[in-house]
């Protein structure tokens, strides 16, 4: 629902303004795409179809009634050879439901109702692909936006580009986690006191990490206990 929605965007705090931010950064980005029902639309250049039309009362396919062809104008007029979406103008002005055949009539409700299926489905995507480049523009920074993200292109071709531009890996992310994690150890305090309880708060930060990016001094307890000695 759309409750739902504001509440995952609302805790959702990634942004993006260099490479080592892209992991995270795409870690949202996909789940919110998965919420919005856009996976097929990162698969491929797809791009958000046509609106559909409505109906046109006017085609040739609504036939009218005997009384009221008597009323189309001469350079529309009914012919045998003539196609079902040639348009008929009525001289009365505009033509009403009462002017088609019962055959008439049920082909347009027909026609109307599938429209308004179509229409119900164009407006569901549109609001989805619109909320998913409304979030990329607001976490990406503008240097990254001018460059990867440009109005004529899919959302899946902006995803592409900054994946790009940035460079990033999973190989480079475990990378980075194992050398904070290294580098935080390095750093821990003597003694208790305020500065080790924020340092215990950093670890168990980079442990988390670590684990995710299977930091082999994360996995294990026998590994990271010795950390402490």
């Amino acid at each position: 629902s759309s409750v739902e929605l504001v509440e995952l965007f609302g805790s959702l705090t990634a942004t993006l303004s260099k490479p080592e931010d892209f992991l995270n950064w795409e870690h949202e980005f996909l789940l919110q795409a998965h919420r919005l029902g856009l996976q097929q639309h990162l698969k491929s250049k797809t791009f958000l179809g046509d609106e559909p039309a409505i109906p046109d009362i006017r085609k040739r396919r609504y036939t009218k009634t005997a009384t009221a062809q008597r009323t189309i104008r001469s350079h529309t007029a009914e012919s045998q050879d003539g196609a079902p979406d040639d348009i008929q103008e009525t001289a009365n002005g505009t033509w009403s439901i009462s002017d088609l055949t019962d055959q008439g009539q049920k082909i347009f409700q027909q026609d109307l109702t599938f429209y308004q299926l179509q229409e119900k489905v164009f407006e569901k995507q549109k609001t989805a692909l619109g909320t998913l480049q409304d979030w990329v523009i607001r976490t990406v920074s503008p240097s990254l936006i001018q460059t990867c993200c440009q109005s004529h292109e899919s959302i899946y071709e902006w995803h592409r580009n900054l994946r790009a531009r940035c460079g990033r890996t999973e190989e480079d992310e475990t990378k980075d986690a194992r050398n904070r994690y290294l580098t935080l150890l390095r750093t821990a305090p003597k003694t208790v006191s305020q500065a080790a309880f924020k340092w215990l708060d950093q670890w168990e930060e980079a442990m988390a990490k670590g684990r995710q990016r299977e930091v082999p001094e994360t996995l294990h307890n026998s590994a990271w206990a010795w950390d402490f000695f």
